[in-house]
């Protein structure tokens, strides 16, 4: 991350963090959580989570492995 522009300076993120999310969102779908196979390692153990696994190529990266939360995973208000 970083300050650009001397007109006018903004505060600019970089990096593989940045550029796989971009790929992610590019490949994503309306209304659904994706995560990264690192976030889906975090989360797998919580049972009230249902997951779709899905490769997708990401420019840059090559093939990766993804998961959409599909939808009917009851939300947290109505687990409690």
């Amino acid at each position: 991350s970083g300050v650009v522009g001397s007109q006018k300076p903004q505060f600019a993120l970089f990096g593989d963090t940045i550029n796989t999310a971009s790929r992610m969102m590019s490949t994503g779908e309306v209304d659904r959580i994706h995560v990264s196979s690192e976030t889906y390692e975090l989360v797998r153990h919580q049972r009230s989570f249902y997951w779709h696994q899905q490769e997708i190529f990401a420019k840059g990266k090559g093939m990766m492995t993804t998961y959409l939360l599909e939808k009917g995973t009851p939300t947290m208000a109505e687990t409690l």
